[in-house]
């Protein structure tokens, strides 16, 4: 099922892009362009797979991406880290992944979240 973001996935791309604008400046087009393929839910995280709605140019840049930022969670133990997937010049997923036993037993927007800047 094709889908738009929702606010954690937004928020934790719009993020990543700000991080790492002067190296990949790229991110903010391709960003406008995406929606969701679908939503996997592991138990311990999530891959959210994109597709895009326009046809964008494929590069050699293979690579994962995250911030300084950490992402909290109302009802988890520990922070939930996650990255960008970027595979041949594109945003292919997103994953989120909780560090400790936290289960996500839910969908990933129902959760009240937080980023906060890493010490």
């Amino acid at each position: 099922m094709n889908s738009n973001l929702n606010n954690i996935e937004k928020s934790l791309i719009t993020e990543i892009i700000k991080e790492h604008i002067i190296k990949f400046p790229f991110l903010n087009n391709h960003y406008k362009e995406l929606y969701v393929r679908n939503r996997e839910n592991t138990g311990v995280g999530f891959y959210i797979n994109f597709l895009y709605k326009n046809e964008m140019e494929s590069t050699d840049l293979n690579t994962t991406i995250s911030t300084k930022k950490s992402l909290l969670i109302k009802g988890f133990k520990n922070e939930v880290n996650y990255e960008l997937d970027i595979t041949s010049g594109k945003i292919n997923f997103l994953e989120i992944v909780s560090n400790g036993a936290d289960i996500f037993d839910k969908n990933i927007d129902e959760y009240i979240f937080e980023l906060k800047e890493l010490r």
